[in-house]
């Protein structure tokens, strides 16, 4: 959670705006992380993440159990019913790591038009626009530093499922329940993705940006 809802360029805010408005996200969110300006480094979420575990923390973790309840889910439940709704869903395949070993695992994936990406563990069998309630794996923009169209993000996922299912040798279902919509024909400027790119090879989401332009 605080990795991705603490980072001021995922914008939160206009996820569920009557749940999490931006007053609020800086009240309850940003200003106690430290995260109004910048989000968290890899590392400076490790630190954070040790000291909520630290001696005489159990308000400071009560706290955030409860941010957790109050704002997280009911965003992610927003946004995916947005993408039921009108943006994309599908069934594919990720991997977990367990030690030195990778092992696949079945999610349900979720695009909502604001862009965020849900990804929920389901089961094979398991239409993706039901079977509710599911476990939360993730939810997150994918490139919080530019605007890409949901289509491309849903395609960008839907390829790297693909890739799984052939390295794994599973095969994806298709009589699922899942569907696309949304902004079929939203265009994405090139020039833009480009200029992000050049800051570096480990801008957040440089690979969808990368599948984007087709490099």
């Amino acid at each position: 959670m605080a990795k991705h809802l603490g980072n001021p360029l995922e914008r939160w805010w206009l996820v569920g705006s009557s749940i999490l408005s931006y007053e609020h996200w800086i009240e309850h969110i940003a200003g106690p992380m430290g995260t109004i300006d910048i989000g968290f480094t890899e590392e400076g979420i490790r630190k954070w993440v040790d000291g909520l575990y630290g001696r005489d923390q159990q308000a400071a973790r009560s706290r955030w159990l409860s941010m957790y309840q109050q704002y997280y889910v009911p965003v992610v439940n927003t946004a995916i019913q947005s993408a039921i709704d009108a943006g994309f869903g599908f069934k594919g395949i990720s991997s977990v790591h367990v030690g030195s070993r990778n092992f696949p695992v079945w999610m349900d994936c979720y695009v909502a038009p604001c862009g965020l990406v849900v990804f929920l563990e389901t089961k094979k069998s398991t239409p993706v626009d039901g079977g509710f309630p599911k476990e939360l794996r993730s939810a997150f923009r994918p490139a919080p530093s530019v605007d890409i169209p949901a289509w491309w993000m849903a395609q960008y996922y839907q390829t790297r499922s693909q890739q799984y299912a052939e390295r794994f040798n599973w095969s994806i279902p298709e009589d699922v329940g899942g569907w696309s919509l949304g902004d079929g024909e939203a265009l994405v400027n090139p020039h833009v993705l480009e200029a992000a790119l050049a800051n570096g090879d480990d801008v957040v989401g440089g690979g969808l940006m990368r599948f984007v332009l087709g490099l």
